[in-house]
């Protein structure tokens, strides 16, 4: 009985308010789109690393060239987080990092970057617009040299 009184009630409201169904739907798609991930279908290459404490990934599926740039989704884990955010004060597990590298110039860049607590939670991010994108020389003998190998891997390079 009592949800034939709510019913009735929320029926009465659509038809006084006509916007109030539309300011629902809108609430629950809100929703919905809230508890999707952002990156549903990942696949994650390791980068080799000398360090125990922390990989390297790139996302194979979210790889995306264009001409000589290329842009990627790297993923940063530490195993033991041994930064702290210097806002919030957590210590931090989890980067994923949209980067930018551009395979004739040999040089990279940072688009879009997030970080992550120790359980998972957002902690903060950064974005940047892809002309105001510092790009800087990509130095040998370094993570960043491995992937730029993978990511520009098929991309051939400027003629002598």
């Amino acid at each position: 009985m009592q949800m034939t009184t709510l019913n009735n009630i929320q029926e009465y409201a659509f038809q006084t308010y006509p916007l109030l169904r539309k300011a629902k739907l809108l609430a629950v798609l809100l929703a919905l789109a809230a508890y999707s991930p952002a990156h549903a279908a990942e696949e994650w290459l390791n980068v080799p690393t000398a360090s125990d404490n922390i990989t390297f990934s790139i996302d194979k599926v979210h790889l995306k060239r264009s001409g000589k740039v290329v842009k990627f989704w790297e993923k940063i884990v530490y195993t033991q987080p041994t930064a702290k955010d210097e806002t919030s004060g957590k210590m931090i597990k989890e980067k994923k990092i949209h980067r930018i590298m551009n395979c004739e110039e040999r040089t990279q860049g940072l688009l879009h970057g997030v970080t992550y607590g120790e359980q998972g939670n957002f902690i903060t991010s950064l974005s940047l617009d892809e002309d105001k994108t510092s790009m800087t020389a990509i130095p040998d003998n370094t993570v960043a040299a491995t992937e730029f190998e993978i990511v520009c891997a098929n991309i051939s390079s400027k003629p002598d």
